[in-house]
């Protein structure tokens, strides 16, 4: 993943991790005509970020599971640990509100991830972040415990 150019890490109010945000609402509304959705992602600055919140709002949009939070202290320590064994790739089970995932995204850009989540509205969440401009992210909808991991992984 490549942050849109000259954006921070979020938006104006404070509220919500902006490149997150934006790659979702990009996700959600893919197919649309919209000049927003159909640039690249890396191009968006600040200012276009902040015009897909609004757009987001227009079209009624829920943005609440993005809203951004300090990251936890165990998040902080696994990420140093991740620093040291630098990770080519990463399973994340379970993602939950994404006080993992989306530290790691953002903390290791270029890492892959595979994300198993079991819950249908946040694989599909998660999707629409992955089609909007988190390409290195992928999404599996399964159970782990039912999940056909490829060999060797």
């Amino acid at each position: 993943m490549r942050e849109p150019a000259d954006t921070e890490t979020k938006d104006a109010s404070g509220r919500y991790d902006l490149p997150l945000a934006a790659a979702y609402i990009r996700g959600a509304l893919a197919g649309t005509d919209h000049p927003l959705i159909t640039q690249p992602f890396d191009v968006l600055d600040r200012e276009m970020c902040e015009d897909l919140l609004a757009l987001a709002r227009e079209r009624g949009i829920d943005l609440h599971h993005l809203k951004r939070f300090d990251e936890l202290p165990r998040v902080r320590a696994v990420l140093g640990f991740l620093r040291g064994v630098c990770p080519e790739e990463l399973l994340d089970v379970g993602t939950g509100r994404g006080a993992f995932l989306f530290p790691f995204m953002r903390a290791f850009p270029g890492t892959p991830v595979t994300s198993v989540e079991k819950a249908g509205r946040r694989a599909d969440m998660l999707a629409a972040v992955s089609r909007g401009g988190f390409g290195m992210l992928s999404v599996v909808q399964a159970d782990i415990c039912d999940w056909g991991a490829p060999d060797a992984s």
